[in-house]
């Protein structure tokens, strides 16, 4: 097990981190400070060596202020609230519209657009972890509470990366951490992602409006939203060519109901390239798991290849609260007291041929 630590570049006077992580059968995982970003996840590759299984851009340069929140961590909420609005008790808080008329992913100046700061390293024989934490001011983008967010991430010798978030507030405020890495398990962005073998541990899924926002909760049956057997996206989205979330979000970007898995302690998703020679299993203790195939990425950016993304390049897998969970009623939502501590935990376990 070992960290490397080293200085990427330099963004408003403060210098950005990479630090990777490894552990000892060759999984690496590098995390940039800013953003709290997982850049890169190497696994081993029988063919190749190693294999890279997530989006990872040219430089650290494009990650800034980047709109595909690439790897980022989401907060202080992850996925839109209608209207920029967020009531808590008898207080109506108007937040940032940075999606139209919405606030999301936290508004202009979220968690995924700041510089953290490491807090902590820890490493015994069996793992190592980073723990990074930053801090948001009562009022930012409107969200009350002045807050300490951290973020700890353990690579294990299981080939299991764990990200725990924690977060504290000084006044009764509403936290929905996530992370935004994009999969592609081939290694091989040029293979689309669609092409990769999908199954979610899901009956139901979120069916959105045109301004992707939560209207109900409809069963997987006879839709192109049944994962529960191993599936690729692209078989479902070709079975069902006219469906109008298809359309509306050129491929997928709903949330589908976990808590059924997360109470077994099951595996909510499994993620496999088309040949089968790497997968993913992911474990959470979030209710919900928004899956969006990147029908909106733009090739504005580039690989460390030097190949521009393209649309569906790769596949994010969010854990979460239901998305806008407050359109749902007062028993979905969670709100984080004054002198409480919000937690999140999610797991990815990595799979592979040597």
């Amino acid at each position: 097990m070992k960290i490397a630590t080293a200085k990427s570049g330099t963004y408003l006077q403060e210098d950005i981190y990479k630090y990777t992580l490894s552990n000892d059968n060759n999984v690496e995982i590098s995390v940039l400070s800013y953003g709290g970003t997982i850049t890169d996840i190497t696994i081993p590759d029988k063919d190749s060596g190693l294999r890279n299984i997530v989006l990872a851009l040219d430089c650290f340069e494009s990650y800034i202020n980047n709109p595909l929140y690439p790897g980022a961590t989401l907060g202080p909420n992850a996925g839109r609230l209608q209207d920029g609005v967020l009531k808590i008790g008898s207080n109506t808080y108007l937040l940032s519209r940075n999606d139209g008329n919405h606030n999301l992913h936290g508004g202009f100046v979220s968690v995924s657009y700041m510089n953290w700061i490491k807090k902590e390293i820890k490493q015994n024989n069996n793992s190592i972890s980073l723990t990074l934490c930053t801090f948001l001011e009562d009022g930012q983008d409107g969200y009350p509470g002045n807050r300490q967010i951290t973020a700890t991430y353990t690579l294990d010798n299981t080939d299991r990366l764990t990200i725990d978030y924690e977060a504290s507030t000084d006044k009764d405020t509403y936290f929905n951490l996530s992370n935004h890495t994009y999969f592609n398990l081939t290694g091989d962005l040029n293979h689309s992602g669609l092409e990769q073998i999908l199954t979610i541990n899901a009956d139901t899924y979120i069916r959105n409006n045109s301004e992707h926002l939560p209207v109900e909760f409809c069963p997987v049956d006879a839709s192109p939203f049944d994962f529960r057997r191993p599936v690729t996206l692209q078989e479902n989205l070709l079975h069902y060519p006219n469906h109008s979330q298809l359309k509306n979000s050129r491929g997928y970007n709903n949330g589908f109901d976990i808590r059924k898995a997360v109470e077994k302690a099951e595996p909510v998703l499994s993620l496999w390239s088309p040949d089968k020679t790497a997968g993913l299993r992911m474990y959470t203790d979030a209710p919900c798991l928004v899956v969006y195939s990147g029908g909106f990425i733009e090739n504005s950016y580039k690989l460390k290849n030097g190949i521009k993304l393209t649309k569906s390049c790769a596949l994010a897998l969010e854990a979460q609260d239901f998305p806008d969970v407050f359109h749902f009623g007062e028993n979905f939502v969670k709100i984080t007291r004054k002198k409480e501590r919000f937690k999140r935990k999610i797991t990815y376990e990595f799979l592979y041929q040597t």
